[in-house]
């Protein structure tokens, strides 16, 4: 599976609806974001059919960042039927933070 960037907010609701979401919050110019990337794909392949995963670049979508307040790049969200659990908030780009708030959301 890839991530799927995301242009509008209407889509953005439409693919957090169902099962669990993975929403990476960056911006092209962030350091860290662009290093974390290919590190994201890697997830999204390990848990295709599980987990979808996203990005939102909070430059094109600020209006949708201040909503689930962004305030650090890179920030992920994990949404459940389009509930955000926000207690599996991660803010950095750490894979073991990431991954082991993945695992909890899907019952592993």
């Amino acid at each position: 599976m890839v991530v799927k960037a995301i242009a509008e907010k209407d889509s953005f609701e439409l693919e957090i609806k169902e099962g669990v979401t993975v929403v990476d919050f960056y911006a092209d110019w962030c350091g860290p974001c662009r290093s974390f990337a290919p590190i994201l794909e890697e997830l999204s392949k390990e848990y295709e059919g599980r987990v979808k995963f996203l990005k939102v670049n909070t430059d094109k979508l600020q209006d949708l960042s201040a909503s689930y307040s962004i305030t650090a790049l890179p920030t992920f969200l994990i949404f459940k039927n389009d509930q955000c659990m926000e207690e599996l908030r991660v803010i950095g780009a750490v894979k073991e933070n990431l991954e082991k708030n993945i695992k909890q959301a899907i019952g592993n």
